[in-house]
């Protein structure tokens, strides 16, 4: 079988790859976290490796952490997360069911507060 390896120098299905990106070593490009999780660039800023604001990050790993533990619980617990989503659903469902729109103009408009207290 063949390989799906591409031919170096000849052009994808895409086109041609973009040039490689010279970078100099003084850039603030090799020294700023890019997205990644908060938690690592931490560590990355607390080693000298990077620079960035500590506070915002900070901020950021306290909420990846509250999410991924979150997705790990309703992961674990995907069923009754499923029911009790059910049922929400079909209490709003029966509430839309329940209320009254009100289309006549007069019965929605208030003049003040003397009108509404007679």
């Amino acid at each position: 079988m063949a390989s799906h390896r591409p031919v170096p120098g000849a052009a994808g299905i895409f086109g041609e790859l973009p040039p490689s990106y010279a970078v100099a070593a003084s850039s603030d490009l090799l020294r700023r976290p890019s997205y990644c999780h908060a938690a690592f660039a931490l560590k990355q800023i607390a080693k000298g490796k990077a620079v960035g604001q500590k506070a915002p990050l900070w901020l950021r790993a306290q909420f990846q952490a509250l999410l991924f533990t979150l997705g790990c619980w309703i992961q674990r617990h995907c069923g009754k997360v499923l029911f009790v989503g059910l049922l929400v659903f079909g209490a709003l469902a029966v509430g839309l069911r329940v209320a009254s729109i009100e289309t006549d103009i007069e019965q929605l408009w208030v003049e003040g507060l003397r009108d509404v207290k007679e």
